[in-house]
């Protein structure tokens, strides 16, 4: 007895079925037909590869610059005139203080250079307000 013998006797007491129909003829069928599927691969595959090698092998591309543009310029650019700022109105106090400083400016140098000592203003005692009607 061979190999094979003893194998197929021990498949067949441990599985009691037999193949199905026409398994061989589907396993033959299989070797023997071109896999289209696996050269559709390998062609693919060899074309990437020809395409990475040509981009790396090639000689670089020369872009065409142009020749930068130089030039003289002899005069000054214009500038653009530039309005002043509206006038504030000025305030009643601003009003009066200017006017008291053109009327009498001898009394407006010598109340500004007093040395800058700030005016002295008293304390200011505030009484507290009682109102007889909210007490509780």
């Amino acid at each position: 007895m061979n190999s094979d013998e003893l194998i197929d006797r021990a498949l067949r007491e441990y599985v009691a079925q037999e193949p199905l129909a026409g398994f061989d003829a589907r396993i033959l069928r299989r070797v023997q037909r071109p896999n289209t599927a696996r050269r559709f691969l390998w062609v693919g595959g060899l074309a990437v590869a020809c395409g990475a090698m040509w981009m790396f092998v090639r000689p670089p591309h020369e872009v065409e610059r142009p020749a930068p543009v130089i030039s003289a310029r002899t005069e000054e650019p214009a500038l653009l005139p530039v309005a002043p700022a509206p006038a504030r109105r000025k305030r009643s106090g601003e009003q009066a203080l200017l006017k008291f400083a053109r009327k009498h400016p001898e009394q407006a140098i010598a109340l500004t250079s007093e040395g800058g000592a700030p005016a002295a203003i008293d304390a200011l005692d505030i009484a507290p307000l009682t109102i007889d009607e909210l007490k509780f």
